[in-house]
């Protein structure tokens, strides 16, 4: 049961990202990223609107990160959100949020949430407890 549990949460946390689409749509992609990388989404060319979230993956509980939302979206409009964990939005600041995962943190989903004037654009990020 440990192992499937462990291998449940690496799976969720390996990564997602990248939503390139001018509806309200989400894409998500796995990655073999090493623990202490961060992660950056680069819109492909001539994609249309997309985005993407960068900051660690892997974080120490009861720490304080920041992470930033890059997108190709005209004039932005973002929003960040916790979806899952044990974490809390410390501050929003345009296209970045500071985050703190509190010491009973294991896993978790944030999320950024883009409106522009060429479309929308959500991007989720898995992230673990190193």
């Amino acid at each position: 049961m440990k192992k499937i549990k462990f291998l449940l949460v690496t799976g969720l946390a390996m990564f997602t990202l990248n939503s390139c689409s001018s509806d309200k749509e989400e894409i998500l992609m796995n990655q073999n990223i090493p623990d202490n990388d961060y992660v950056k989404n680069i819109c492909p060319e001539n994609s249309g609107p997309c985005g993407g979230i960068s900051g660690k993956i892997k974080i120490i509980p009861d720490n304080e990160y920041v992470y930033s939302f890059s997108t190709s979206l005209l004039n932005p409009s973002i929003d960040w959100k916790v979806d899952v964990g044990s974490v809390q939005i410390i501050s929003k600041n345009d296209k970045t949020a500071t985050f703190k995962f509190n010491k009973d943190f294991k896993t978790g989903i944030i999320r950024a949430i883009g409106i522009g004037s060429n479309g929308n654009v959500e991007v989720v990020l898995h992230i673990s407890k190193k």
